[in-house]
């Protein structure tokens, strides 16, 4: 009989999800190699064939969130609707995000406090880095697709907006997460409709004789 082939890919993802799920429970510090290997299925021998450590399996995981919100922002840049359309799109699926992940919020905290390691403390920064600056980037780009067409304002400062839209809800995830009273969705449409009225450019007088 031949031997199994593994995509060591796909067994990498499946991995990273039962970590996700267990650090969800039972928080990183809670959380041991056993736990996620239990949930996997698998021994833990082989949760260590793919991650040395507890907080390398932190970083799939956190990797992985980020990937697959990148690749649905990415695709709002190519879609062919008005730009005030793409991005408040792209606001709400950044919202719906921080709702669906907020446990995110609490681990990531617990593991930059009680990380003593000044490698993974700075891989973490880097990689909030990274993210806040793909978020950025991907609002940026609509708000100048939008004033190349002749939708939105052309004084508006997009890198500058860009990091006050992420600001404001990465604060209404940390909020959420706080306080689950507070309606992250109903807030972001009250942005966006703040936003659609001070970004939408003023049709041209006409020229008088």
């Amino acid at each position: 009989m031949a031997p199994k082939i593994v995509d060591r890919e796909e067994r990498r993802r499946t991995l990273a999800a039962a970590a996700a799920e267990v650090f969800t429970e039972k928080g990183f510090a809670g959380t041991r190699i056993a736990d996620v290997a239990e949930r996997a299925g698998v021994g833990k021998g082989t949760v260590y064939e793919y991650f040395r450590s507890k907080e390398e399996l932190f970083f799939a995981v956190f990797e992985g969130m980020t990937q697959e919100e990148m690749a649905r922002l990415g695709a709002e840049l190519d879609r062919d609707a008005p730009s005030l359309d793409r991005l408040a799109a792209m606001v709400r699926s950044m919202v719906s995000d921080a709702v669906a992940q907020v446990e995110l919020y609490g681990l990531t905290l617990e593991f930059w406090s009680g990380c003593t390691n000044e490698v993974f403390g700075e891989q973490l920064r880097k990689e909030f880095s990274a993210l806040y600056q793909g978020f950025r980037a991907h609002v940026a780009a609509i708000v100048r697709q939008g004033q190349e067409a002749g939708e939105l304002r052309p004084e508006v400062d997009p890198e500058g907006l860009a990091a006050s839209v992420v600001g404001a809800i990465d604060a209404l995830g940390l909020q959420y997460w706080i306080d689950r009273q507070v309606d992250a969705e109903a807030a972001a449409e009250a942005l966006l409709e703040v936003l659609s009225a001070g970004l939408v450019a003023q049709p041209r007088a006409p020229d008088r004789a």
